[in-house]
């Protein structure tokens, strides 16, 4: 508040006086500002002098503003570049998770230390608080619907891949070429106690790298033998060279171990079993690309600053 006015000092109104604060907080010089009011410079300064606490009040106030709303930008930014960096297929043939879980929301609280209970679930509202922030921001530039879509999806391959295990290992078992020879060769070379698990999984696997490359050919084996030396054939993907999945010491056991996985693996590929797998892959990876287009920095950054949040700095 300005004082009493000193003897001589003319009469300045609100109005002035606010358009002088105005200015100088543009950083105007006081010869400017005294030109802009129609005030004398001296008492331009006088006045600016008396309120010299309102000037600082409010240059502290303008930066805190704008560190926050930088800090909230931020944040957001970074939160929006994790959630696409989970955004992901499933791992087959072996995924376990649930697609909550991969997005970061924890399960098994209950058998956890309280401490650790407690800073969850201070992680989980803030995980949930910046979520619905980006959602405000991008309401209109984003479709969040997506991501139901995706967990869908997500539950499906999960549920598909307990379906196709089953229907793998009912077709090894009712293969006519799987003998007690074979079995027992596996058993002792994977350790496996149950040599029809391991062909399952070798089926599976394979299936799993096909259906993720999108090459569903029943017509391409799915493994196939080779040489590791003199004494050893070794059961390989098609796919790779680098690694193999069962080792022989007898040829005709490792042959007839490549025709019963590749027989399994060519009726896989035909079923609509394995077609909805991959069409439910397809389907996340459309949506990872939609929402990765749209939370792209160079978007999003403009757009939080052109929308507001229940977040924002006021």
């Amino acid at each position: 508040m300005v004082g009493k006015r000193s003897p001589g000092k003319p009469r300045i109104g609100n109005g002035q006086i606010t358009e002088m604060l105005r200015l100088r907080r543009q950083g105007k010089s006081i010869t400017a500002i005294a030109q802009a009011t129609g005030c004398h410079r001296q008492t331009v300064r006088a006045y600016l002098r008396e309120r010299q606490a309102d000037i600082l009040a409010d240059e502290v106030r303008k930066q805190l503003l704008i560190d926050e709303l930088r800090r909230h930008v931020d944040d957001l930014t970074q939160f929006a570049a994790s959630l696409v960096g989970r955004l992901t297929v499933p791992a087959l043939p072996d995924e376990t998770r649930d697609a909550s879980a991969v997005l970061g929301f924890p399960k098994g609280l209950d058998s956890d230390p309280e401490s650790t209970k407690r800073k969850r679930r201070q992680e989980d509202r803030q995980h949930e608080m910046l979520f619905n922030s980006l959602q405000e921001h991008t309401r209109r530039k984003v479709r969040w619907q997506a991501l139901d879509e995706w967990e869908h999806a997500w539950g499906n391959c999960r549920s598909g891949l307990d379906d196709l295990r089953e229907k793998a290992r009912a077709m090894i078992e009712n293969n006519p070429n799987l003998d007690n020879a074979l079995l027992n060769m596996i058993k002792e070379d994977s350790r496996e106690k149950d040599p029809i698990v391991k062909i399952t999984h070798v089926v599976l696997d394979t299936i799993g790298q096909r259906v993720l490359q999108d090459k569903l050919d029943p017509e391409c084996p799915v493994v196939q033998t080779a040489p590791y030396n003199q004494q050893t054939t070794v059961l390989k993907p098609i796919e790779s060279s680098n690694y193999y999945v069962l080792s022989f010491s007898d040829k005709k056991l490792a042959n007839k171990a490549e025709e019963v996985t590749n027989q399994v693996g060519k009726d896989l590929l035909k079923s609509d079993l394995v077609k909805q797998l991959a069409n439910e892959v397809r389907a996340m990876r459309t949506v990872i690309e939609e929402i990765d287009n749209a939370l792209d920095p160079f978007i999003l950054r403009p757009l939080i600053l052109r929308t507001r949040c229940d977040l924002c700095p006021a």
